[in-house]
């Protein structure tokens, strides 16, 4: 499985960066990525590449609390965007982390998020169900932890007090930096991430919830859960195309689930998995047209045609035209004198 997050996540990355001299299109360029890689916050990219950007910061500007210090540069709308909505929408604070906690996995896979009630005390759990590397990654532990605190203690009023906190992997050198922010005595090398707080503050009402918003927001959410398999799956393939021939059995093992299940819940949405396919295949193959001088030949075998023929039939008869068609028609609007 490939687990995705929103790069929304990354809100005010470049802008850190900055602060401390280093140029983002440099880390980008460094990570194979593209220039406008985190333009786009509801953009899907893998989790690994936001630990890689992540651990990238810290050593590119020499903060091993970078993770932290971006985290303070962000609030719960530019990393959760409606779901942090509608968290602000709920009747009070125990409502909106349950509410959190369901939806949280449309904007980061792999990312469990609970809420316990033990006696006079609450415990908020995540814990990343990933590679090892990426579960124990100092600086993607750090921007978690302080975005749930931020979060809680936004929905608080920014009045909330923790009794302790619990954090995965080894302990940094210095402390200082977590103790400033989340004001708790903390314990490293623990299997989950938690943060610890009076029950009390459950029981909190949200300012300003607006409960007619709130099911809006529900409704939408539910549907964009569902739509989200369509996009993922046009991500994956877009994705694997460069590198290997992309099949449903390889596209639905990356999504976790069943070949014949992602066959099913694609056709509740009217669309095949071979549509899909198709659509990625031919905006790969207009994008080399127009940003290269790679022949149709080469083209084809990129983006995963046995033969030109058949890249040639699938083009003509999603865009109305052939490949060479549209080069034509593209480079006549280009060089309108020269064509």
């Amino acid at each position: 499985m490939l687990p995705l997050v929103k790069a929304g996540a990354l809100s005010g990355y470049g802008e850190l960066l900055a602060v401390y001299g280093i140029d983002l299109n440099a880390v980008l360029q460094c990570l194979s990525l593209p220039s406008d890689y985190l333009t786009d916050p509801e953009r899907l990219i893998p989790v690994e590449a936001k630990v890689d950007l992540l651990e990238a910061g810290a050593l590119l500007t020499k903060q091993s609390d970078f993770g932290l210090q971006l985290a303070q540069r962000q609030n719960i709308l530019s990393i959760l965007g409606a779901i942090g909505l509608l968290a602000q929408q709920c009747n009070t604070v125990g409502e909106a982390l349950q509410a959190i906690a369901t939806y949280v996995t449309q904007h980061i896979q792999g990312l469990n998020m609970a809420l316990e009630v033990k006696n006079d005390i609450a415990l908020f759990h995540t814990h990343q169900t990933l590679s090892r590397n990426t579960c124990l990654s100092r600086q993607n532990i750090d921007h978690s932890i302080c975005n749930v605190f931020n979060g809680i203690n936004f929905l608080c009023g920014g009045k909330l007090t923790v009794r302790s906190v619990y954090l995965a992997g080894d302990a940094p050198r210095c402390l200082t930096p977590y103790t400033r922010i989340l004001r708790a005595p903390i314990a490293f090398e623990h299997e989950r991430n938690t943060l610890v707080f009076d029950r009390s503050y459950l029981d909190s009402p949200v300012t300003n919830a607006n409960p007619s918003m709130r099911l809006l927001l529900q409704n939408h959410l539910k549907k964009h859960h569902s739509d989200n398999l369509v996009y993922q799956t046009r991500w994956i393939i877009a994705n694997l195309l460069p590198r290997q021939s992309v099949t449903l059995e390889e596209v639905a093992d990356n999504l976790g689930i069943a070949p014949r299940t992602l066959q099913y819940k694609l056709a509740t949405f009217s669309v095949s998995f071979q549509q899909l396919l198709d659509e990625v295949r031919i905006k790969q193959v207009c994008g080399y047209i127009a940003e290269s001088n790679l022949s149709l030949t080469e083209i084809a075998d990129l983006v995963g045609y046995s033969q030109l023929s058949a890249m040639t039939r699938s083009f003509k008869r999603i865009m109305g035209v052939s490949p060479g068609g549209w080069r034509k028609n593209l480079r006549r609007e280009l060089y309108p004198r020269i064509a």
